[in-house]
């Protein structure tokens, strides 16, 4: 609540036009909460970290809306060429669902392919995507980035991810076995060390 009230007395000072909702995101309320805030269909920056249903939420807003730029968290415990996207069962999920949250890069990489766009960027577990529309006035020319190396150098290789991610320190050995041993080993440890049993594919 310190956060929000700062943002607010912030929004306030600066004369921004922000709206605030004090709400829970869900892939069933999203477009509502964004047709409330009066939002045009195309929009320029949309960010979501809600440590849960990161991606259905974002699947939920790409049926109807298309932003410029997205930013979403990913589940960076999940390599590439690993499946793997938290159930929309709630039911079933622990009350903190931020370790087995979101899905993994390569579940998100043939998502916003499919709603043509273009992975640009990871910074540890947030993935950047722009819009290939974007980029039709030929004035600049967008790369697309494979989810494999964006995960190796924006998270994998980074020097300091063990120091700023120090929960993700027991999924590393995992991650360099082939992929049915990684798949096993990731449902393993989903298992003991967060008490969920997941689906967790090659």
């Amino acid at each position: 609540m310190e956060l929000a009230s700062r943002a607010l007395q912030t929004a306030f000072e600066e004369n921004l036009n922000l709206n605030f909702y004090c709400t829970i995101a869900t892939p069933e309320n999203i477009k509502y909460l964004l047709k409330a805030g009066d939002i045009p269909k195309n929009f320029g920056l949309l960010s979501i970290d809600i440590d849960s249903m990161d991606y259905h939420v974002l699947e939920a807003v790409l049926v109807d809306y298309h932003p410029q730029v997205i930013c979403v968290e990913i589940n960076e415990r999940i390599p590439p060429g690993i499946s793997y996207i938290l159930p929309k069962d709630t039911n079933n999920l622990p009350r903190d669902s931020t370790m087995i949250s979101s899905a993994g890069i390569s579940n998100y990489e043939k998502l916003l392919h499919n709603f043509n766009y273009s992975l640009v960027a990871l910074e540890y577990n947030n993935l950047i995507a722009i819009s290939n529309d974007v980029a039709s006035g030929k004035e600049y020319i967008i790369c697309n980035i494979s989810a494999n190396d964006l995960w190796d150098k924006g998270f994998f290789r980074k020097m300091d991810w063990r120091e700023k991610m120090p929960w993700n320190i027991p999924f590393e050995k995992a991650w360099t076995l082939p992929k049915v041993d990684c798949c096993n080993e990731l449902k393993r440890l989903h298992k003991s060390l967060y008490n969920f049993e997941c689906a967790i594919d090659p």
